[in-house]
């Protein structure tokens, strides 16, 4: 987006970025599934809201993301990574980047994965 004079304008030359979302799931035997979902393409979902006569009642704005495969050198065209707590797999540093061909990498700055709360 660019501004001009405190406005912010999109424009047809904006360009979306990919992004990854990283979670874990609780398994009934107590330990932890991991999950990357890779290159998710965020799309802004309608904003609604009602209005009464002298108040207005916003909703939340909604996204929806879907994930594309990745190529890889290899050829392997991939969009998920998993992994499961075991004796070869600790998860402890699962959050620090992006899971990917079975190594962690980086977004193009290098930067470390954002962490939003578990």
């Amino acid at each position: 987006h660019t501004e001009e004079n405190g406005v912010s304008f999109a424009s047809a030359e904006d360009k979306a970025i990919h992004l990854a979302f990283g979670f874990r799931a609780k398994k009934s035997t107590g330990g932890y599934r991991y999950y990357w979902f890779l290159k998710g393409l965020p799309e802004l979902m309608a904003i609604e809201s009602k209005t009464t006569e002298d108040k207005a009642d916003p909703e939340s704005a909604k996204f929806k993301v879907g994930f594309m495969p990745l190529q890889n050198p290899k050829g392997k065209r991939r969009w998920k990574a998993q992994a499961e707590d075991s004796d070869t797999f600790n998860g402890e540093g699962w959050f620090d980047q992006v899971v990917y061909d079975g190594s962690p990498f980086a977004a193009d700055t290098g930067s470390k994965a954002i962490d939003l709360g578990k």
